[in-house]
């Protein structure tokens, strides 16, 4: 029996506010309270396998994460903290082996840094041991973390080594040589292997985070000592203002992209050193050719060698990769090097994204003060200081806090001297650019919200002398009493007295909106919102724009115009899978729309998108399936059935695929292609020991395609095989029946012929039945 949502959710609730507050006896009782609802459940049952172990109940806590390991074997988390339990045990090798099941749970969901933590976890265990150590020194590679391969490499050689495969662990020397040509280390390594002398095998690379390089600290001086110290000194350089952290940011998605472009490879490439040195791997040549220069550019880029970055990252945006992290570096380098005009435009590109906006608004606010327009200067710092501000929110405040922002970004420019624009640029970087500045942001919000009957309601630029727009404020929240109430009526007179004081002012405008609504003003309101839309994007408000556009959805789903806006935004903010799964919704409301044309073009598009990006091999899958359903409803067979050897080629396995393949392939007229399929397929799957498989598959085809003597044959000969002659002479019985029906009587005589070779229980009747067949009696 179902449980109680509302109680799950309030258990749950009640659960993390303990939990943050470390009283973990009350997290315990509050988590088993949901898990008494819906038994089983995989978010309740890891908090409270974590309460356990926080509270120093470590049995208990690996009970229930191998609860929660048996009802999802696919989730990473249980096998994490279970090795971490083993490992405070004891039980090292236990605990390696879950470490190594974590690594790859968490790269199958394309999460590498924690992927990259549990292999380093496994390797700092076990520093011989040969997957972890394999896995990491080519993550490692891949991510341009050169020093760190450098270190796995070397480790790898050793293991060989005391393997007795001196010439796999010279392999694993010279693949180390390739990426760090002049690292002594590893000199020195393959000077002792030719000697004969024994490698020692090092421990695991310690970064400061995994899955990121260290970033520049100082942009302005980017030939100096001093930013040369900084990058190379490790990873555990810690940033401190919005740029900093950006650049981590930005740094920390080109690796993660790349690891992704790599995670077949990394299918193929397990424990063997010779498996690293096999060549490249099978993709298209722009794609090779996006992932290297990407590589070089995040590996000169990590050496503070700007001008080399620069034009690695130039070739890459040559040969088609685009992405704002890449922007958001470029512009960085760009003005570095005196670039200010174009560095404004790379870094306009990265705005969009969320994890790299503060920092993108921050360097703007910089280039536009260079440039001599203090006015769009302060407007960049202040849109930073409100990124920062709603960082030190609850969720459930930050709407409220976006929209007090919004008044002071209407400031006009002439509102202000240039010097007291200046001022508050000036004001907001001073405060961003302090070592402590997170500290001093939390500092400076608890002081204004002690001086607030309500929490949360002032935001920070009120400190910093822009300016008040007070009656807007005031408008704003008569307008909200009066929505609260109902009162639709007065709520719009409130609105347009509101306009006085804020024509421009895009939360009052969402206001109208809703009231307008209300009033069944359907046409107006959406015409409204789609405006209010375009104007957060061109102001980078990329949170506020797919809000709105989602609003726009629920209130009419088929509007494919804004479907559409919403989808580009997303392949902008680099959030592929929301942006593939906003395609086939689009899709979906074009085959509703009857319009099976802009069906095709939108999976089409979304298939680019999907191959462009290296998107999980799932998604094209699912793409390419509905793109060959849509083509057999048109009855476009020929289109069908080269989407399905798309799917073929992706998944050579998939019977589903094979399945419409042979019919399609029947139906038009290509029955020795058909034939040279089925033979392929079956061969293959006996080969691999899945003779069951062959035999369900064939039994299906015959299922779908009955009158196909092609299948019955296949059928009839795959049961003889297996020693089923009852069942083999069944199929050619109902062959040579739909033979005859058919006037085929030179197929008929070949049929019965080949089940009176198998000895039939009533020979008689069948021999009987060629007598007249080739007499010319059953003509």
């Amino acid at each position: 029996m179902a449980g109680h949502r509302e109680v799950y959710e309030q258990a749950l609730k009640q659960g993390n506010s303990s939990a943050w507050d470390q009283k973990w006896d009350q997290a315990i009782a509050a988590y088993q309270r949901a898990l008494a609802e819906f038994p089983g459940d995989p978010v309740a049952t890891d908090h409270l396998g974590l309460a356990y172990m926080q509270s120093g109940q470590l049995d208990q806590a690996q009970a229930t994460y191998q609860d929660s390991l048996h009802s999802n074997p696919q989730n990473p988390i249980p096998y994490e903290k279970i090795a971490e339990i083993l490992e405070r045990a004891g039980k090292i090798v236990e605990s390696v082996q879950l470490r190594l099941s974590a690594a790859e749970l968490f790269l199958a969901k394309r999460e590498a840094d924690k992927a990259i933590d549990n292999w380093l976890a496994a390797a700092r265990l076990v520093p011989e041991n040969m997957v972890a150590r394999s896995r990491l020194a080519l993550a490692f590679e891949r991510t341009g973390q050169i020093k760190a391969a450098v270190t796995e490499y070397l480790a790898l050689a050793a293991i060989m080594q005391g393997a007795h495969q001196p010439e796999k662990a010279m392999q694993a020397i010279e693949q180390g040589i390739k990426i760090l040509p002049d690292s002594p280390e590893l000199s020195r390594a393959r000077s002792a292997l030719k000697a004969g002398k024994v490698l020692t095998v090092p421990p695991p690379y310690k970064p400061g985070m995994t899955g990121m390089l260290a970033p520049l600290s100082d942009m302005q001086n980017p030939s100096g000592t001093a930013s040369s110290r900084v990058a190379t000194a490790g990873l555990e350089q810690r940033s401190t203002s919005p740029q900093d952290a950006a650049q981590k940011t930005a740094m920390a998605i080109l690796a993660e992209r790349l690891f992704e472009a790599d995670k077949d490879t990394f299918d193929q490439r397990r424990t063997s050193i010779d498996q690293f040195t096999r060549g490249e791997e099978k993709v298209s040549s722009a794609h090779a050719d996006q992932n290297r220069y990407l590589a070089l550019a995040i590996d000169a880029y990590s050496r503070t060698q700007n001008k080399e970055a620069m034009q690695y990252f130039d070739r890459a945006f040559k040969v088609g990769f685009e992405h704002p992290a890449a922007s958001f570096l470029f512009g960085t380098l760009q003005l570095a090097e005196g670039q200010v005009d174009p560095a404004v435009h790379s870094l306009q590109k990265a705005v969009e994204h969320p994890d790299l906006s503060m920092g993108a608004h921050y360097i703007l606010g910089r280039a536009y003060r260079d440039m001599g327009k203090p006015y769009l200067s302060a407007i960049q710092f202040l849109s930073a200081l409100r990124l920062a501000d709603l960082k030190t929110l609850p969720e459930d405040q930050r709407e409220a806090m976006q929209r007090q922002y919004e008044t002071f970004l209407e400031v006009p420019e002439n509102e202000q001297e240039p010097d007291q624009w200046n001022q508050t640029g000036e004001r907001i970087e001073s405060l961003l650019t302090s070592p402590d500045w997170e500290s001093r942001l939390r500092l400076a919000r608890a002081q204004l919200d002690a001086q607030s009957d309500s929490p949360g309601t002032a935001p920070l630029a009120e400190m910093l002398s822009l300016g008040k727009p007070q009656e807007l404020i005031d408008a704003m929240g008569y307008l909200d009493v009066a929505l609260q109430r109902g009162l639709w009526r007065t709520a719009m007179e409130q609105a347009l007295l509101a306009l006085d004081h804020g024509p421009t002012y895009l939360p009052l405008h969402l206001r109208i909106t809703e009231i307008q609504l209300k009033e069944e003003k359907q046409t107006e309101a959406l015409a409204k919102l789609a405006l209010i839309a375009r104007t957060y994007r061109i102001r980078g408000e990329t949170v506020q724009t797919a809000r709105t556009y989602e609003r726009i959805l629920q209130i009419n789903p088929m509007d494919v115009n804004s479907r559409t806006e919403l989808i580009n935004l997303l392949v902008q903010q680099g959030d592929l899978r929301g942006a593939l799964s906003f395609y086939l919704d689009l899709a979906d409301v074009y085959t509703q729309l009857a319009d099976l044309e802009g069906a095709r073009q939108t999976y089409e598009s979304a298939l680019m998108l999907a191959v462009r990006n290296n998107a999980d091999r799932s998604w094209q899958i699912q793409l390419l399936y509905r793109l060959g359903d849509l083509y057999m409803q048109r009855l476009d067979y020929r289109a069908a059935l080269q989407t399905f050897q798309r799917l073929q080629q992706l998944d050579p396995a998939d019977e589903k695929a094979a399945t419409q393949l042979v019919d399609l392939m029947i139906r038009l007229g290509k029955i020795t292609d058909a034939q040279n399929l089925i033979d392929s397929m079956t061969r293959e799957w006996t080969r691999a020991g899945h003779q069951d498989q062959v035999l369900e598959w064939l039994e299906e085809l015959v299922r779908v395609r009955p009158e196909e003597a092609l299948l019955r044959r296949k059928l009839a000969e795959t049961y003889q095989q297996r020693g089923r002659i009852a069942e083999a002479i069944g199929q050619l019985d109902a062959l040579g029946d739909a033979q005859i029906e058919a006037g085929n009587i030179p197929e008929a005589i070949l049929t019965v012929r080949a089940i009176l070779s198998l000895h039939p229980p009533n020979v008689e009747g069948y021999q009987d039945l060629l007598h007249k067949l080739e007499s010319g009696a059953m003509r």
